[in-house]
């Protein structure tokens, strides 16, 4: 009769850690917001929970990094070419991309007059690719909106180049 009860009590507790276990894990939903292809490297953006993170592959492995930036987050682009990037031969950069999150709150898409179909955010941060690694720049930007689609000024990439 104990060892019964024993039973009973331990399949009741193992059960319930069980959907517990599957719970936290299902709740986890990783969403991809953007992604783009560079030099034979695929990057991607995630929304991890209100977290930005980045996805990349280099030598053959996927690596994740989370970014400064509160998501959703987006690749700047230009219209007629895709995904804006600069290179900076001084620095041994071959390719400077620039991740634009922090979304603009509802009061600063009227106070700039912003159509609420554009994808803009208050903060960016540089993706710089080298020969051989990717990393992010320790610049961040901000004080201001930028727009993903409207894509930013050369001068801002330089920025997140040299630091």
């Amino acid at each position: 009769m104990v060892l019964g009860t024993k039973l009973k009590l331990f399949t009741i507790v193992s059960l319930l850690l069980f959907g517990v276990s599957c719970n936290a894990t299902s709740n986890r939903t990783d969403v991809l917001i953007d992604k783009a292809t560079l030099n034979k490297h695929d990057f991607a953006l995630y929304d991890a929970s209100g977290k930005c993170i980045l996805e990349y592959s280099v030598n053959n492995e996927v690596v994740k990094t989370s970014l400064p930036l509160i998501a959703p987050c987006h690749f700047a682009r230009n219209t007629s070419s895709g995904i804006l990037h600069y290179a900076y031969k001084d620095r041994g950069i071959k390719a400077t991309l620039a991740v634009i999150g922090n979304p603009v709150s509802n009061e600063a898409r009227k106070q700039w007059n912003l159509d609420s179909n554009i994808i803009c955010g208050e903060k960016a941060v540089g993706v710089l690719i080298t020969n051989d690694t990717i990393r992010l720049s320790k610049t961040l930007l901000e004080g201001g909106v930028m727009c993903a689609s409207k894509g930013l000024d050369e001068k801002d990439f330089w920025s997140l180049a040299h630091d």
